[in-house]
């Protein structure tokens, strides 16, 4: 039997509506320090979830990939201006 390792976070309600539909495939992540702690560990890795909390809801989603990212141009990622980020491929919801 294989163990999941998670990734729990929390996300605004126009986020999650849209990957709950299917419609949006990936979470962006700024690297910042908080964040590439817990993601550079699991890229590469199998059996990765994504446990996404807004308000009382909450959806589990396998994790297909985690890349990161750099850009000449900073990009805006929830308010943060940034040139190096991390792209969460979101998969199938686990139920």
């Amino acid at each position: 039997m294989f163990e999941v390792k998670w990734i729990s976070t929390t996300i605004k309600r126009k986020w999650l509506d849209p990957i709950l539909s299917g419609e949006k495939k990936f979470e962006s992540k700024v690297a910042n320090e908080f964040w590439t702690l817990r993601l550079e560990k699991l890229m590469g890795e199998d059996d990765v979830g994504l446990c996404l909390v807004c308000g009382r809801d909450v959806h589990k989603f396998k994790v297909v990939s985690v890349t990161k990212h750099h850009d000449d141009q900073p990009i805006n990622i929830d308010g943060w201006l940034t040139r190096d980020w991390f792209e969460i491929e979101i998969g199938e919801e686990i139920k």
